[in-house]
């Protein structure tokens, strides 16, 4: 397990690009020349979007899904669910040079490699982080067991995995439709896991989905993960200051 150091300066940028890359995804290509310190391991970090709303600066966490170092760029990818969040409303109505005002980077958490078996759970909101995982295993010619377990509204969304799709150490399993809490939970008990190995978990999503999930492993001893990662990063029905606090009593 290794994660990045955080950073707290506040930083301000141009936006180079604004694209749907998915019917639910919107990707920001942000400029980040004269930003040293962004380089390619901050890919699948994050930043803390600073936006202003009646005179408060809201942050929202945003990972990173791709740097181009020698191109000076980053890429952010949104959610694109048109509610009104600051995260949200702020993705849809950037156009090309406007500004972004940010924190950060803050740290990648990395799966352990010394295992030997994998398991990636996630959403929507997970996928940039999630991905950045999966890349950074086939960068390095693991050949282990991942299986990846990954949710969105539109079957069109999982072309966001699709240059990892074919490589053959991953099984995907891709769950279609309007959230639900069980959905992830359901089809990680249906996969098939081999309980002899070193196991690492890394599952991020809706916080009534990964609760379940939590639960779940709780109840059952013998998935017995020496590496284990899961993080809430939303809850259904309430905004980012709700969901912070009831996050901060989460048993994991």
């Amino acid at each position: 397990m290794k994660t990045m150091a955080k950073n707290r300066e506040q930083y301000k940028s141009k936006i180079l690009k604004t694209e749907l890359i998915t019917p639910n995804l919107r990707r920001l290509t942000v400029d980040i020349a004269g930003l040293e310190h962004i380089d390619s391991n901050a890919r699948g970090g994050y930043i803390k979007l600073a936006v202003m709303r009646d005179g408060e600066e809201l942050k929202r966490s945003i990972s990173i899904a791709e740097v181009d170092t020698e191109k000076k760029v980053m890429a952010l990818d949104f959610v694109n669910h048109g509610g009104a969040g600051p995260a949200a409303q702020f993705a849809r109505e950037a156009t090309v040079n406007s500004e972004i005002t940010f924190y950060g980077p803050g740290p990648r958490r990395d799966v352990d490699t010394t295992c030997s078996e994998y398991i990636f759970v996630g959403d929507m909101t997970a996928f940039p982080a999630l991905k950045a995982q999966l890349e950074l295993m086939k960068e390095r010619n693991e050949a282990k067991k991942c299986h990846v377990i990954v949710e969105a509204k539109s079957s069109e969304d999982f072309s966001y995995f699709s240059k990892l799709e074919d490589y053959e150490h991953f099984d995907f399993t891709f769950i279609e439709g309007n959230f639900t809490a069980l959905s992830l939970l359901e089809n990680l008990k249906k996969t098939s896991i081999d309980t002899s190995k070193n196991l690492s978990l890394w599952c991020a999503g809706e916080r009534l989905a990964i609760n379940e999930i939590r639960g779940y492993l709780r109840e059952n001893s013998e998935l017995n993960f020496e590496d284990k990662y899961t993080s809430s990063y939303w809850q259904c029905g309430l905004d980012q200051s709700e969901h912070s606090k009831l996050k901060k009593t989460d048993v994991i």
